[in-house]
């Protein structure tokens, strides 16, 4: 007999492989631009925006890579994303 722990992990499991392969061929990469998801997932179009809410983004639990040391260029793995999804299925960072 399954422990339905196991189950549960499982179910969390696929449901993240489909949102990894639903993200990659949406976005055609293993990263996406932070700017890109911002404006997708937060509805932030402006740079400037996006830029000053990171902190806050990266404190509601979304993984986001400098491109360079010092950079203000920044990336999101679909990896990350995904878990960012599944975890937070409503996330409100206000303007």
């Amino acid at each position: 007999m399954n422990h339905p722990d196991a189950q549960s992990n499982l179910s969390v499991g696929l449901w993240k492989n489909h949102l990894v392969g639903w993200l990659f061929t949406s976005y055609g990469s293993a990263t996406v631009p932070y700017q890109q998801v911002a404006s997708d997932y937060f509805g932030w179009t402006s740079a400037k925006t996006a830029q000053a809410k990171i902190a806050e983004v990266r404190k509601a639990g979304l993984v986001i890579s400098d491109l360079e040391m010092g950079s203000k260029r920044h990336i999101v793995h679909i990896s990350d994303l995904a878990d960012f999804l599944l975890a937070k299925r409503t996330v409100s960072i206000s303007d």
